[in-house]
């Protein structure tokens, strides 16, 4: 079972030694990957724009030059704000370099700031969220891809290099019954973001509700909805092993097949950072997570 880590917002002040030092004690510690962040653009004065976001490819690029194995997730990254064909030649660029070690977490965002300020429309992204991810795997695939949908056309054409993977593994982020109708299509796992106990979306299910109505779209879309994979995620901060435990099983009850420990709780320095890192490691709810198939 896969026990990942998300690269912290705070704590780091921006210092790429910081990020390295993180990064390799997660690998270190067996942590089996890192998931990034992305915001491109925020509104000036509001409290989440002060907090740093490094360009996820870059960010991701510096990780895997200074880490050998550990899996490098870019993530929750918002697609329809991008150019597709450019995200498809910085996706493949970066699994070359990093040795195929890439995964793309993907959902279609809830600010329409950055849509405009990007000038991408807001309002379909959804839609065009399911093409851009046909393009994308076309592109990882195939040298050269005839493509003519209702936001690209392709004639006779590929990017080079193509990806170590291909293709690279696309999870999915998403609440809502169109993005979990979404996910079950078209995902490689689903990323809920949230407790095992959150009502994640407006319609107020309970995250055991939601992964039953994802289970079900899976089905619905002839995939093995038993074995779809879900990530689970619990705070590695201020918590004792029992209440690790816990949280654990609630994900593991709830179907989850994998663990994202996050080390996130504000004010936090690096050392905090890497203590917390090192504590859930060294636990006993990390062997037992790695001893599951």
């Amino acid at each position: 079972m896969r026990v990942g880590t998300t690269f912290p917002r705070d704590g780091l002040n921006n210092d790429a030694v910081a990020m390295r030092d993180f990064a390799q004690a997660a690998e270190s510690l067996g942590y089996d990957y890192i998931s990034s962040g992305d915001h491109v653009i925020g509104r000036a004065g509001l409290e989440d724009s002060a907090r740093p976001v490094i360009d996820p490819f870059v960010l991701l690029s510096h990780l895997a030059a200074i880490t050998s194995k550990i899996c490098l997730v870019a993530g929750i990254m918002v697609l329809p704000q991008r150019q597709t064909v450019l995200v498809a030649k910085q996706a493949a660029s970066l699994d070359v370099v990093s040795g195929g070690r890439l995964q793309l977490n993907l959902a279609v965002g809830w600010n329409d700031l950055e849509y405009r300020a990007l000038n991408e429309d807001f309002h379909n992204r959804g839609e065009r969220m399911e093409e851009q991810v046909h393009v994308l795997r076309a592109l990882w695939c195939n040298e050269a891809v005839d493509f003519h949908g209702k936001y690209h056309d392709i004639d006779h054409a590929g990017i080079n290099p193509l990806p170590a993977q291909r293709p690279i593994p696309i999870w999915m982020a998403g609440y809502v019954g169109p993005a979990l109708r979404r996910v079950a299509r078209l995902g490689d796992g689903w990323v809920p973001q949230t407790t095992p106990r959150g009502a994640p979306d407006a319609e107020e299910r309970t995250m055991a509700q939601s992964i039953a109505l994802l289970k079900r779209y899976v089905g619905e879309a002839g995939r093995d909805a038993a074995r779809f994979p879900i990530v689970g995620m619990i705070g590695a901060v201020g918590s004792s092993p029992d209440r690790w435990r816990k949280a654990v099983q609630e994900w593991l009850d709830l179907g989850a097949t994998e663990v994202n420990a996050g080390t996130s709780r504000d004010p936090m320095s690096l050392k905090e950072h890497l203590e917390a890192l090192r504590q859930f490691a060294e636990s006993d709810v990390m062997t037992e997570l790695k001893e599951q198939t």
